[in-house]
């Protein structure tokens, strides 16, 4: 479960990825209200190990990027 916080109105889009830099999954891509939510990654299909997420938000008139958050995760089975 991965948690996150938004604070504009945005779009957002949720990437999980290898340590190659290969998207993974993409958990969340639309848009949401200001606000705190959670996605669900379901790692069963894949190697324990460490990953990378990676937050993109962005405005909704122009595309612009407003904020991006990366952070690693580790999946252990």
């Amino acid at each position: 479960k991965i948690n996150y916080t938004i604070s504009n109105n945005s779009f957002v889009k949720l990437s999980v990825y290898d340590l190659l830099g290969k998207e993974i999954s993409v958990l969340v891509n639309n848009y949401k209200d200001a606000g705190s939510y959670e996605a669900f990654f379901n790692g069963s299909n894949i190697a324990s190990g460490v990953y990378i997420y990676k937050i993109e938000t962005r405005n909704l008139m122009n595309g612009s990027v407003l904020f991006t958050e990366v952070k690693k995760m580790v999946l252990i089975k």
